[in-house]
């Protein structure tokens, strides 16, 4: 994987509903080898620890944790 430069920003706190709570940019020669590197930082991101997020709707709500923590920290 070859690509430039990355730049990641992450929201903490209460985050409007339609906005991003992780940003990632990558520059990249070719387009694929960017993507590449956008998933491994969101995963990067979300896997070492435990993320809770409440979603709403219309007929109740629910905590979810992130399945990225849960699947690297199975035991």
């Amino acid at each position: 994987m070859g690509f430039g430069s990355m730049a990641v920003a992450h929201r903490t706190g209460v985050v409007p509903i339609g906005q991003e709570s992780v940003f990632i940019a990558v520059s990249s020669i070719h387009r694929q080898d960017a993507l590449k590197a956008c998933q491994f930082a969101i995963d990067e991101v979300r896997a070492p620890v435990p993320i809770w997020k409440k979603e709403i709707y219309k007929n109740g709500e629910a905590w979810k944790q992130n399945s990225e923590f849960l699947t690297r920290n199975a035991t």
